[in-house]
């Protein structure tokens, strides 16, 4: 499951998140909120800075940084993102699925071949830290068929919420 090695050239570079609903969004700290349809389906789609190269067995599978947008409510927090497939990916014109977490303390990450990629991190519990699905690309125009999903869930929980009495 390895992102090129050609991708190593995003070291310090802003990449385009877009999380997405999947199997849902869900808070990995020991403080759960009180959650509804809309926060299960993912926070909006943010710039990740990218510091650093995630591997197992000297081969890329994920990236990690910070949540870099203006007014998003998770901005300067800890990003980590790793591969869910075991296909090639890049960035470009390939951008592939991910499991990701967000939080405010860095999480641990400590791959092993046995274990599952959700495995893979560890989050500190005594913070604010969310898990769920997504993609990534340099570019939106990449992605664009998961912006246009990830809308049209959002649209479709507003519609929802809206018509009931």
């Amino acid at each position: 499951m390895p992102i090129e090695q050609t991708s190593r050239r995003y070291f310090g570079q802003e990449l385009f998140v877009i999380p997405y609903y999947g199997n849902g969004w869900h808070r990995e700290d020991s403080k759960p909120m009180t959650w509804d349809w809309e926060d299960m389906i993912g926070p909006e789609s943010f710039n990740l800075l990218v510091e650093d190269f995630l591997e197992l067995n000297k081969l890329i599978i994920g990236i990690r940084g910070k949540v870099k947008k203006e007014m998003h409510p998770y901005n300067g927090y800890w990003c980590l993102a790793c591969l869910r497939s075991p296909d090639k990916f890049n960035f470009e014109d390939n951008p592939g699925p991910y499991m990701i977490w967000i939080a405010r303390n860095e999480p641990q990450f400590s791959p092993a071949v046995e274990k599952s990629v959700y495995e893979y991190v560890t989050p500190d519990k005594s913070a604010l830290c969310l898990c769920g699905y997504g993609t990534i690309a340099d570019f939106p125009s990449r992605v664009q068929k998961y912006v246009a999903m990830a809308l049209d869930n959002r649209e479709s929980i507003k519609n929802e919420k809206t018509s009931k009495p």
